[in-house]
């Protein structure tokens, strides 16, 4: 769980973020209070991964909260580990934090989407995972799985997503 300075930097950055990308959204013809809501979960999703990972002992830098231009952006981690219980690895994980909603009923499996053009699509490698967080309520996101990337299967989506693949969890 987020404190309250926390979520309401979030809440900052999400503003931010929407108007730095607002006319590739327009674009796309996606709803602005939709990509706000997306926004804001995903950077709530990964500030509990960050807490989640220092209470397990894990060396990590928190998360970004600098807005990037449209130019700048990438597909890089969401988050670095440098090491566990003060002893650094040898090479640093890159974690890709992915948020899921809790359903009572399920009717697919529990998945999330990763665009077709994220380069661990094509190039998986042992030392990105991704970090699946259960999303609880507006502030609390729980671990739910760390997948590495190179034994995700990455399948068709369900529904319209023809950008994205889907990865089952």
């Amino acid at each position: 769980m987020i404190d309250y300075e926390i979520y309401n930097q979030i809440k900052e950055y999400a503003n931010a973020h929407y108007k730095n990308s607002k006319d590739l959204y327009e674009k796309r013809n996606q709803d602005p209070s939709e990509i706000f809501t997306y926004i804001i979960n995903g950077k709530v999703a990964e500030w509990c991964a960050y807490e989640s990972l220092l209470e397990f002992g894990y060396i990590v830098d928190p998360p970004c909260m600098k807005i990037l231009d449209k130019k700048d952006k990438s597909h890089e981690a969401d988050l670095l580990v440098h090491g566990k219980d003060n002893i650094l690895f040898k090479e640093k994980i890159h974690v890709h934090v992915k948020s899921v909603k809790r359903y009572k009923k399920l009717i697919f499996p529990l998945s999330f989407y990763i665009q077709r053009s994220d380069p661990l699509v094509k190039r998986p490698k042992e030392n990105h995972y991704f970090f699946v967080m259960m999303k609880e309520d507006e502030y609390t996101y729980y671990p739910h799985k760390f997948i590495c990337s190179t034994e995700a299967d990455f399948l068709d989506p369900v529904g319209d997503y023809p950008t994205n693949y889907r990865v089952e969890v």
